[in-house]
């Protein structure tokens, strides 16, 4: 009974080891996440002019109304970005 108790204890502090490890991963996995979003909406919006000259000349008219909701969606991103650069 003693060795299963003395057992317990090893997995014990080798899941919380293990835990620590994988709470500093995840962490990090978390924050290039995030970039990786924020790359995204940025690349959308720098595309945008010639996304919608393109949609527009070829007249897919219907095309730009999803470009422009999405456009729409991503200004908190464009507010973000601008008010981190002039600090």
């Amino acid at each position: 009974m003693e060795l299963l108790s003395h057992n317990m204890d090893n997995i014990n502090i080798s899941f919380d080891r293990i835990s620590g490890t994988l709470r500093d991963s995840r962490s990090q996995i978390s924050k290039l996440s995030s970039v990786n979003r924020l790359l995204d909406s940025l690349q959308f919006i720098f595309k945008l002019p010639a996304n919608l000259r393109k949609e527009i000349d070829e007249g897919s008219y219907s095309k730009v109304v999803p470009l422009i909701d999405t456009y729409i969606a991503n200004q908190s991103i464009i507010v973000y970005v601008f008010s981190k650069k002039i600090k």
